[in-house]
């Protein structure tokens, strides 16, 4: 019996013995200790790891006709809160459930963060659970609905401007849940992110680039100018030459000035390594491009055409062109495919900055696009 097979076998055993009924209760309590809380998360993802569907199944019909529902989602609310609140107000809150109703400060030996609650709300919903995608945007029976999707976002909005390690880690999952929440598809919920904040996320991250990855895009001798003096100096460095290089065209041209400007200015975006933004932006990518699985009309397409400029598609397209053109002379081999799951660790280079996906999934979305809009 292989791996899978066993750890299949071992959830099933476990979801027959009530377990996970038996966690939902733990979860729903009014009040239970933080260390039986965190243990009870653990425990939640390892049953459900792999899409469980019977495991699945027990939860969603633990929290459809359970009483308590509504306080497993307060607490739920309760954890994305704490970690905005500490972001935008810098209060420490790595004890983060001390704030959910309930739960003991006491016995805190088991670190439970919010990615592992985004872990956990994705394999609820995983292999495309219908029920349970409506039922974490909207909760029929309680007094007061929590759109889980709108909380995930609203968490996004701020590790997208709070950038570190344990922040990139937290968005990597926090696209992986969205994407999960929307295929199938579950057209509500690709509707309540296209309502919502999400595409002004994917603008912001889309129009980022590794350092100096701008001024590979730029033609001629601004791009040379751009990759020897703007990307490779200090910040103080980098203004003067940018004030130096505007000068130069302004006498040229007003029209090339207005333009370099524009794209001086996007260079200033910040930006995790490089690496890491191209790995942001692949799960973007694919966000996006499931928001419009199975569409049956326009709307959503029109929302993302709205939000998201032609133009930051085509860039993202030309840049994995370039790159594929620069590392690989536009062969084809397997190992230009595999770039995203590259440890960083141990590979490194600009080749670590490039993955190829992201221009299909920029192209998948163009395409589909300009149908909605063609000029």
């Amino acid at each position: 019996m292989c791996i899978r097979d066993r750890a299949t076998r071992e959830q099933n055993l476990l979801n027959k013995a009530g377990a996970p009924t038996i966690l939902m209760e733990l979860f729903c309590r009014e009040n239970v200790h933080e260390q039986h809380f965190n243990t009870g998360i653990v425990l939640a993802i390892r049953l459900l790891d792999g899409g469980n569907i019977h495991v699945q199944q027990s939860f969603y019909d633990f929290l459809v006709n359970s009483e308590t529902t509504e306080l497993f989602f307060a607490r739920l609310q309760s954890f994305f809160d704490a970690e905005i609140k500490e972001m935008t107000e810098g209060v420490d809150t790595r004890g983060v459930k001390r704030l959910m109703k309930g739960i003991s400060e006491s016995y805190r030996t088991t670190n439970v963060g919010i990615r592992d609650v985004l872990r956990l709300l994705q394999l609820f919903t995983e292999g495309h659970f219908r029920e349970m995608q409506d039922l974490v945007r909207y909760q029929r029976a309680s007094r007061q609905n929590i759109s889980i999707p709108d909380l995930v976002v609203n968490l996004m909005k701020q590790l997208i401007t709070h950038e570190s390690r344990r922040n990139y880690e937290i968005l990597i999952q926090a696209f992986d849940t969205l994407t999960e929440f929307v295929q199938g598809p579950c057209v509500e919920n690709q509707r309540t992110l296209a309502d919502g904040k999400f595409l002004d996320i994917a603008v912001l991250l889309l129009q980022r680039y590794p350092r100096g990855g701008r001024a590979q895009m730029l033609p001629g001798i601004i791009g040379n100018f751009l990759r020897t003096k703007v990307a490779g100096g200090s910040k103080k460095k980098s203004k003067e030459t940018k004030g130096e290089l505007l000068s130069m065209f302004e006498r040229i041209s007003p029209n090339v000035t207005e333009l370099l400007q524009h794209q001086l200015s996007e260079m200033d975006l910040p930006s995790y390594e490089g690496y890491m933004t191209s790995r942001l932006k692949h799960r973007c990518l694919l966000t996006l491009v499931s928001m419009l699985e199975g569409s049956t009309d326009t709307y959503i397409a029109r929302k993302i055409l709205k939000a998201v400029p032609i133009s930051i598609l085509m860039q993202n397209l030309v840049f994995v062109y370039d790159a594929f053109a620069r590392n690989y002379s536009l062969k084809y081999t397997m190992e230009a495919f595999d770039h995203a799951t590259w440890n960083p660790e141990t590979r490194k280079g600009p080749r670590l900055e490039f993955i190829f996906g992201n221009g299909f999934l920029s192209f998948i979305l163009l395409n589909a696009l300009t149908e909605v809009n063609p000029g």
